[in-house]
């Protein structure tokens, strides 16, 4: 977007790339656990023996912080002005990750699925 970024347009990603970050480190704790890899709940939360577990524990405190980062997203998805796509921007913002957010808070990324 260049110079047409706006605050705005800038506060929606930084935003959008908080969530992946958190999200991807809640899915990936099982994963990071096992490898010894780096992840930031683990880190702030070094009694963590798995995501269920840690999900069951913390239900609380993850659905307050991911609701905070969804709403810094709603609010300056808000004032930003769209010159289309509007309504695929709006429904990917709020409905797509509150969804996969959800998703993997109820651990259904843990669970294989096949495709019928």
């Amino acid at each position: 977007m260049g110079d047409r970024a706006d605050e705005n347009v800038k506060r929606v990603f930084y935003g959008v790339g908080k969530w992946i970050y958190l999200i991807d480190a809640l899915d990936d704790i099982d994963k990071d656990l096992k490898k010894k890899n780096f992840n930031p709940f683990v880190s702030s939360y070094p009694e963590v023996k798995g995501k269920q577990s840690f999900i069951a524990e913390h239900k609380s405190d993850l659905e307050f912080l991911f609701g905070s980062v969804l709403y810094e997203i709603a609010n300056g998805a808000q004032s930003v002005s769209y010159a289309f796509n509007h309504d695929l921007t709006d429904n990917i913002l709020a409905r797509g990750l509150m969804g996969n957010t959800k998703r993997i808070m109820e651990c259904e990324s843990c669970r294989k699925t096949t495709k019928s």
